[in-house]
């Protein structure tokens, strides 16, 4: 089957592909298990892949198969030779591959046959690709379009110094966005990362990619990947409204200063840090509203904690002090449960806190003091558990809670505006209604780094 009449099968999640063999080989590098035989690739109701095999064995192998199934013991995580890769040839020629996954098996030692399923999360093709040009296309299924307004459109991007790529982003087909970038001088190996992770912020949803066409050097790779679990309910706070076509150019500016600032990132193939705090904030609001508290106050504390800290105007050697007067109660034969409290809470004056990292933005307009003192009262009042009372749920008290809430997703936002070097408009949701403002804020005069909230 054609990868274009694959695709089109994928989407309305009918996909079923009949090979007349198919090898599956054990991962790993000397003398791997191998099981070859008739079977299908499909995809069931729910999205999810599966490869059956009819494979011939030997009752050798077949005990070696059960013996492999049952070593696993209870905890342990499953190794590499525990995976096996899939291939397989279609009848017009055409090679088919499913990502290494586990093997479940039913072994019949009287027919000298086996049935072997695995369960994949992606399958592949591999094609040829004659244009010059390098591509990356990725469609997500299951989209409100409404939400992705601002970013329909053909777009240039500069996602590096002096490297620019075509973004094209428009409607596909049964609610579907299809993304493509292009470039002709190469694109960067983990731009499909990146750039979920750019729209991940731009849009505050989570995005699974559901078709991948990746081109280039004259190879081209598609994928077809297995439903990922989608929240029933998220609620999305985009730094800017991206339901406004009136937004496109900032939304794209802000699309691209991320998309620069998590490509910069030294680990490639694993998210940015920052991209990883924002998930947890994205997903912490779809419960209940204190897990919403704590999911989201702990967000940002592990955004503030990716912003440089300024260094302290002090001269003080803060190591230096804690060892010698550490050393000074030790020789005066104070207990050493005391000596070793003391000494663990003077470390913390070697330690920069995220409010400290906070408060020195706000002199530049990027935070609030407002905000920072929501985020306090949010985080402590949700970690620091306490008897709830009737006047709790009283209207005007939850107001207050989801009013604070909203401070601190200004507080977030400032903080990654000011990580990624953007300015702009921006959703206030510090103020009722929502309306949009100016970034940075204008400073507070009085406020001084190292002034306490």
């Amino acid at each position: 089957m054609e990868f274009e009449k694959a695709a089109e099968a994928f989407r309305r999640k009918e996909l079923e592909l009949d090979f007349a063999t198919i090898t599956i080989a054990q991962c790993t590098e000397t003398e791997p298990v191998t099981y070859t035989g008739p079977g299908y690739f499909r995809q069931d109701a729910s999205g999810k892949l599966e490869v059956k095999c009819y494979a011939a064995t030997t009752p050798q192998m077949g005990i070696a198969a059960f013996n492999r199934q049952m070593r696993s013991s209870s905890g342990s995580l499953y190794g590499e030779d525990d995976h096996y890769r899939t291939s397989a040839i279609d009848h017009a020629g055409h090679e088919w591959e499913a990502s290494p996954s586990l093997l479940g098996s039913s072994i019949s030692f009287v027919t000298d046959a086996s049935v072997m399923t695995l369960a994949p999360r992606r399958f592949i093709r591999r094609l040829g690709w004659r244009d010059s040009a390098s591509r990356l296309r990725l469609e997500f299924f299951g989209q409100r379009e409404r939400n992705w307004t601002a970013l329909f459109g053909a777009h240039d991007i500069e996602y590096s110094e002096g490297q620019r790529l075509a973004l094209t982003i428009e409607r596909g087909a049964d609610e579907a966005v299809v993304v493509t970038a292009s470039s002709q001088g190469g694109l960067p190996a983990s731009l499909e990362m990146r750039l979920v992770e750019a729209l991940q912020f731009v849009l505050s949803l989570d995005l699974h990619v559901d078709i991948s066409d990746s081109a280039g050097d004259g190879k081209r790779t598609a994928e077809l990947r297995a439903t990922g679990t989608r929240p029933s309910r998220i609620n999305p706070y985009p730094p800017l409204n991206t339901r406004s076509p009136g937004n496109t150019a900032p939304i794209i500016t802000l699309l691209q200063h991320y998309l620069r600032y998590a490509l910069a990132a030294p680990i490639a193939d694993a998210w940015h840090p920052c991209s990883a705090h924002l998930a947890h904030a994205r997903q912490a609001s779809a419960n209940s509203l204190e897990a919403w508290e704590v999911g989201l106050s702990v967000a940002v504390e592990g955004i503030a904690n990716l912003i440089p800290a300024e260094v302290p105007s002090e001269t003080v050697d803060y190591g230096t002090l804690r060892k010698e007067l550490t050393a000074w109660l030790g020789e005066r034969s104070y207990p050493e449960t005391l000596v070793n409290r003391i000494g663990g809470m003077l470390g913390g004056l070697e330690m920069v806190r995220p409010k400290d990292r906070m408060m020195g933005l706000v002199n530049r307009g990027a935070v609030s003091k407002n905000d920072i003192a929501a985020w306090v009262r949010v985080r402590n009042t949700a970690v620091h558990t306490r008897q709830i009372t009737t006047s709790d749920l009283e209207d005007n008290e939850l107001q207050r809670r989801f009013d604070q809430l909203h401070r601190v997703y200004r507080l977030m936002h400032g903080m990654v505006f000011h990580l990624i070097g953007y300015s702009g408009p921006y959703s206030n949701y510090a103020e009722r209604g929502f309306p949009e403002a100016a970034f940075p804020m204008v400073a507070d005069p009085a406020a001084s780094a190292g002034a306490p909230v």
